[in-house]
């Protein structure tokens, strides 16, 4: 049987429609399930459908890659790469991130916690003139290479 985690990870692959993510969350997520990354954090089947709406949109080309997951009875972890394409700047951004999943005695997801390095998409989204970034204090210019 897939895992929770590798069936988000397939459907995230393939999403063509808001359809698809409300039928991914409610078949993957319990009813009050929380979702929390860096950046937010939601409580709810709705909350994680609309989460997943905007990723999308802002994100139209978006690829997912499963490294390695490690599962017990009720928590499952793994890490992945992402790749993403924004409609707003025309260059690819991979970061890597970790997932904790908590899942209940049906395999449906109480908790979704994604831990990822902001600014690490922050560095690879914004490209800084080199000129600029070798004029920068070593500590400073270590942070943006």
């Amino acid at each position: 049987m897939r895992s929770p985690m590798q069936v988000m990870v397939d459907n995230l692959n393939r999403l063509d429609n808001d359809q698809d993510l409300e039928t991914m969350v409610f078949e993957l997520y319990a009813a009050d399930a929380t979702f929390e990354d860096p950046i937010q954090k939601v409580r709810g089947r709705k909350a994680i459908v609309g989460m997943y709406q905007d990723m999308v949109k802002i994100f139209p080309e978006l690829t997912a890659v499963m490294k390695r997951e490690v599962r017990s009875e009720h928590i499952h972890v793994a890490e992945w790469d992402m790749t993403f394409k924004a409609k707003y700047w025309p260059k690819a951004i991979t970061i890597s991130g970790t997932t904790w999943l908590e899942v209940d005695n049906k395999g449906m997801i109480l908790g979704h916690k994604d831990y990822w390095d902001l600014w690490q998409f922050v560095r690879r989204a914004v490209s800084l003139p080199e000129a600029l970034v070798e004029r920068l204090p070593e500590p400073l210019r270590h942070l943006l290479v």
